[in-house]
C-alpha cells in the first residue's frame, strides 16, 4: 500500500513538472509574439506584423468603433492607412 502511494505521488510530481514546463514554454511563446507585434507596430513594419498576426479570414479586429474582418481588411484598411499618415 505504501509503495502504491509513493508511486502515485511520483506520477503526480512528474505530471505536474511537465505541466509547469509546458506552461512556461507557452508563456514565453505568448510574450515573444506580443513583443514582435509591438515592435512591428513601432516600426510600421507590415511584413513583420504579417509574421505575427493570423493573416487569413479568421482574424477579426474591433477597434475605435469599427470592425475589420480578415487580415487583408485589417492590413489594408487599418494598418497601412494608419502607418502612411
Amino acid at each position: 500500500m505504501a509503495s502504491a502511494i509513493v508511486l502515485l505521488g511520483l506520477i503526480a510530481f512528474v505530471a505536474s513538472s511537465k505541466l509547469t514546463t509546458a506552461h512556461a514554454d507557452d508563456e514565453a511563446a505568448v510574450r515573444d509574439a506580443l513583443m514582435k507585434s509591438a515592435a512591428s507596430f513601432e516600426k510600421n513594419d507590415v511584413a513583420a506584423a504579417t509574421q505575427v498576426w493570423a493573416n487569413d479570414e479568421s482574424l477579426t479586429i474591433f477597434e475605435s468603433g469599427h470592425a475589420n474582418y480578415g487580415w487583408p481588411d485589417y492590413r489594408d484598411h487599418h494598418l497601412v492607412l494608419r502607418w502612411v499618415r
